[in-house]
Formats: C-alpha cells, structure tokens, sequence
C-alpha cells in the first residue's frame, strides 16, 4: 500500500507542477474549439501540438527531475522526443512520459551514486554531463527500436479500455472506489494521476471528457458539510469552522477539509459513495463532460471548463450528488447529536501532535500535502495573515511530500504523511494534524512563534 501511495503521490505531484498548461490548454479549448464560445479553427490549431508534445515533454522533465535533479528532467524530456518521433508519434505520450520520466530520472540518479567519489577534481561536469547524454542516447535507441511497439500496444489497451467504461453503464461504480480513495487523502493521485491522463487521452476524441468530472466534482463532499451545518445549528453550538470548511470546499475547490469530517464518523462516507454514484449516474446520463480537469475541483472552474451548452448538464450532476449525499449523511449524523454535543464546531475534535518539539527558535514553516497546492497552499496562507502582527523573520511556505526542504525547522502535515516527513527530516519539529481549518492549529502556531519573539526580546 506505502509503495502504491508513493507511486500515485509522484505522479499527481507531476501532473499538480503542470496544471497551468493543462488549464490554459483548457480555456483555449473552451473559447475556441469545435464547441467552444468562440469557435476558431486557426487558434485551436495549437491544441494538437501541445497535446502531443508540450505536455508528455513537460510531465516527462517534471517527473525525471523529481527524482534524478535538473540532468534527470532534461534526459527524461529529451528521451520523450526520441520515443514521439517513433511508432509513438500517433498517440498522444501522455501516459507513457509518466513511466519515462521517473524512470530516466532513477537511471541518471543511479548513475550519479555510481559516479560518487571516482570522478577526479575539476572534471565532475564534463563527466556528470556526459554520463547523462549516454544514458539519454541509449534510451532514444531503445525507444526508436524497441520499447515504441510495447508502449504502443499499452496505450491501445487503455484506449479501449477507457472507451468500454465510458460506452459502458459500469462507469457511474468508479465512486465505490473515488469517494473512499479521496477520504483516505489519495485525491490528487486519483485525480492527476489517473483520472486526468485518462481525461486527456478521450478528449482527443470527442473534445471533452467526463474524466475530468468523476473526481474533481465538489458535490457530495458539499452535501456531508451542510449536512454537518445544519446539525451544528440545531445544536446551537459553533459554526465556524463548518461554514469555512464549506466555503473553502465548494468554491476554493480544496478538498481535504471535508476527509477529516468523514473519517471521524466512518459511516458518513456511505453518503459520499451513494452521492458521488449519483452525480456519476446523472453525468452519463445527461453526456456531461469537461474540456479538461477542474484543478483545484472549484464549482467556478468546473463552469469555466464547461464547454457551450454543457453546463446544465454539469450542474445537474453536482446538485444530484450533493442532495443525495446530504439526505445520507443528515440522518446519520442526527442519531449522534448527543455525542456530538460539546465539540468544537467542527465536526469533531482536530488532533494535533507534536514530535521532536524543541524549543529552538523558528524561522522557517513548511505545509505539506500530497500535492503541494491544495490544502498546504490554504494553511499557509492563513498562518501568514495570523503572524502579520510578529515582528519575526520568518519564511511560510507550502510544498508537496516529495518537495520538503531539509532547511525547514517546522513542518506541519497529515498524519498519513508523518512516517514519510520523520524520515526526510528527522531533525525538524513536525506537528501532525488531522485538519488544515481547525482554528487551534493557527492559534497553537501563534503561541509557538511567541516564544521565539519572546527569547529575541530577551
């Protein structure tokens, strides 16, 4: 499972690092494609070419440099022309600049160890260097010769098998497996790191894609939190953190504020599977379909990337998963309203754990998630608005799991990425908790800072 979630956290952090090409790609197709508001042959005619080479070249730079440093990413791209100049040139290589790229970047990484300590003074970039254009010319042979007719026969089996699921009526089920995975925090690898490829493989055919629908959709996350609302308000008890939660959820289009809700009280995410089934069943029903991903999964970006004509359809989808999700959830939560009673407002008490706390001052904070510009983005935002007053030198920054730097002296993550942080920065303080909107977390933070500000004034 670790080795499965660190595959699918690399990808999404690949696909997360390009997402303003994947919009822009997005909006140009929505304003000037075949079904866009301003239909215009002779703009949209970038659109093939950034498919088929600006895109896998940029996801096969970005997954070869997370991994084997700049020389990875450059032979992981140069690799990439090699194999779209083969038998590949008639697919799109996108999915296949996802397997290039951390491979090559694991081959020059390999290389660089193996290379460690021979190398005499003064030659290390002759020699680095060349050792990469070795390694990126035996892989262009590779691909041109070899490798072309196994990726050829990979993608048209997931061509088909895309197309079997959306021609099928199996595909409103995939919820059964969604709703469970973004819960558990594998959003974005669902998302970017299947979905989206997939989504952008079956646009080159019919020019949008429900892909891009079946993860990013806000709606049944939005019914479990106004379910929690309005059980809060018959409480009479704190709000706050639930109307924030829904906020940032629906039109912020971050996501993980909900999972923490839903993992509290397990038997709520039956609401979330039966509501995002819904808006599954009412997507395919209605042939609803982005131009590309919603990232983040806003209700303002899913209208932006809905093509003319399409956006009733849409909208239809989201409502139907998020009253379907709410009528779930709120009878649910009703039978716990006396356990619920004197909790934080919040749906739920937010634990937040502290390992290797030191009282060394602190001058750099890191927000980590899987991504790097979801949730993290959000928290940290919020801490520099809380700490605008301290007179500190202090850096606030988000990053993904797979970009936390060594220089951090604070880190603040989930705790499905505790064991992952504790082993990359085993000397840095790390606080784990379990929800980014929780109030105690910023004032807790506060009043860590203070004590810096405070041995200063001494």
């Amino acid at each position: 499972m670790r080795i499965l979630e660190r595959i699918g956290n690399h990808l999404s952090t690949v696909v997360f690092q390009n997402i303003a090409a994947l919009i822009t790609l997005g909006l140009i197709r929505v304003l000037f494609g075949p079904l866009g508001w301003f239909h215009n042959a002779h703009v949209y005619q970038i659109v093939d070419p950034v498919l088929h080479y600006l895109v896998p070249i940029l996801f096969a730079y970005t997954g070869g440099r997370l991994i084997g440093g700049q020389r990875g990413g450059v032979t992981a791209a140069f690799v990439t022309i090699a194999a779209a100049t083969g038998g590949l040139q008639q697919f799109s290589l996108i999915l296949p600049s996802l397997i290039i790229g951390p491979l090559i970047g694991y081959i020059i990484k390999l290389v660089d160890r193996l290379l460690n300590g021979r190398i005499p003074v003064g030659f290390e970039l002759l020699l680095n260097n060349t050792a990469a254009a070795v390694v990126a010319s035996a892989f262009s042979v590779l691909f041109l010769n070899y490798l072309d007719p196994v990726f050829i026969q990979t993608v048209r089996v997931i061509v088909s098998g895309t197309q079997y699921l959306v021609d099928s009526n199996l595909l409103p089920l995939v919820a059964f497996i969604i709703e469970p995975g973004k819960v558990l925090f594998f959003n974005n690898a669902i998302n970017h790191g299947i979905l989206e490829p997939l989504g952008i493989l079956h646009t080159k055919e019919s020019g949008t894609s429900i892909f891009f629908l079946l993860e990013t959709n806000p709606g049944p996350g939005f019914g479990m939190l106004l379910a929690y609302y309005f059980i809060r308000r018959k409480q009479k008890e704190g709000l706050g953190n639930v109307k924030s939660s829904i906020i940032i959820h629906a039109l912020g289009g971050i996501h993980e504020v909900y999972f923490p809700y839903a993992l509290r009280n397990p038997l709520v995410i039956v609401s979330l599977l039966l509501g995002g089934l819904a808006g599954n069943l009412c997507f395919m029903l209605l042939g609803a379909g982005l131009v590309a991903t919603p990232s983040p999964g806003s209700v303002f970006l899913m209208f932006v990337m809905a093509p003319s004509g399409m956006h009733l359809p849409v909208l239809a989808g989201l409502l139907a998963s998020a009253f379907v999700s709410f009528a779930v959830a709120y009878p649910i939560l009703s039978r716990q309203e006396r356990r619920e009673a004197g909790t934080d407002g919040s749906g739920g008490r937010h634990a937040i754990s502290v390992y290797n706390g030191k009282e060394e001052d602190i001058r750099k904070i890191i927000f980590t998630c899987n991504g790097g510009l979801g949730s993290s983005a959000f928290a940290a935002a919020m801490l520099r608005k809380r700490t605008q007053h301290l007179d500190l030198e202090l850096t606030i920054e988000h990053a993904s799991i797979e970009e936390v730097h060594e220089d951090a002296d604070l880190v603040v993550a989930n705790p499905h990425l505790l064991e992952r942080i504790k082993s990359a920065l085993p000397d840095a303080e790390i606080w784990s908790v379990s929800s980014f909107v929780d109030d105690d977390l910023y004032d807790q933070l506060v009043n860590r800072l203070k004590t810096t500000l405070n041995k200063e004034g001494n």
